[in-house]
């Protein structure tokens, strides 16, 4: 997806969010999902999920804290390494995990529950 629409989409949603500032992230990421999976900037470019859930995650990362925002980095690394171990590339899970377990908070979860499926895609490249 070109860059340039994936980030006004992302303001696009982030405005239509401003009001879920003080929810925990967990409820914060199912709001921001939600609004992704049917915006219509998304839907009239025909946005697929993987990217949607890009589009999610970014619009999500900018609404958090840095606690928060480390814990998406996290979270978003582990599924960079899942993605390339299933592809046959080594990877060095202690270093992916580190030395503090950090809370998860479930973004594939959350967005599987949201639109009612799992994921298309097993590769998460964008970087945050």
């Amino acid at each position: 997806m070109d860059q340039r629409l994936m980030a006004n989409i992302i303001a696009n949603v982030r405005a239509d969010v401003d009001d879920v500032k003080d929810l925990p992230i967990g409820a914060r990421a199912r709001k921001v999902m939600e609004v992704v999976k049917d915006h219509w900037l998304a839907n009239l470019i025909r946005a697929n999920l993987d990217d949607k859930f890009a589009i999610a995650v970014a619009a999500l990362y900018m609404l958090a804290d840095d606690e928060e925002k480390t814990r998406i980095r996290w979270e978003m690394d582990l599924l960079r390494g899942l993605s390339a171990a299933e592809r046959g590339v080594p990877v060095d899970f202690g270093q992916v995990l580190g030395d503090t377990p950090l809370d998860p908070i479930g973004l594939v979860m959350i967005w599987k529950d949201v639109v009612g499926t799992g994921m298309v895609r097993t590769e998460f490249d964008a970087k945050i």
